[in-house]
């Protein structure tokens, strides 16, 4: 092999190497694994992740209504109180620093009033986008598009 041919090959090798995929974030890397472990969680009967996972000044706003801390306990208990059997299937999760974008299908068994439903026992799903923003291992922020209509039409029966 000649000189020449050698050297044309390790420039080659250089310059593929050089438009190689990034490196992975490590930060991005561990927020998306905070909110995997966060969504299990929440799929875990009965568990209050809110002392654990958020921030005391966290803030959501869920399809254009921001709620604090307080509100969102207060939502998630009678989600809670409405709906058993919960499961969050991760359809996309992408991560940038400190925020993650995912993609859910939101599952749940209907076992308790639900704003003027009775109990039906019917199993819903419902499409979410949400945006997280982590602190320090923590959830500060949360932006989340909701299909909440779909919650009600599968309730009712409704087309």
């Amino acid at each position: 092999m000649s000189r020449c041919t050698i050297l044309a090959f390790a420039g080659l090798l250089i310059a593929t190497s050089a438009c190689g995929p990034a490196p992975a974030d490590p930060v991005a890397e561990r927020n998306k694994l905070l909110v995997r472990q966060m969504l299990q969680e929440m799929d875990s009967a009965g568990t209050d992740i809110t002392a654990k996972w958020m921030t005391s000044d966290y803030r959501l706003v869920l399809n254009g209504s921001a709620i604090d801390l307080a509100g969102y306990r207060e939502m998630n208990s009678g989600m809670n109180s409405a709906f058993s059997d919960l499961k969050h299937d991760i359809h996309h999760i992408v991560a940038e620093g400190d925020s993650v974008a995912v993609g859910i299908t939101f599952r749940a068994k209907h076992t308790g009033p639900y704003e003027d439903i009775a109990a039906t026992g019917k199993t819903i799903a419902i499409e979410e986008i949400v945006v997280l923003k982590f602190r320090d291992d923590k959830l500060v922020s949360e932006w989340a598009v909701v299909d909440l209509a779909a919650v009600e039409k599968q309730l009712r029966g409704s087309s």
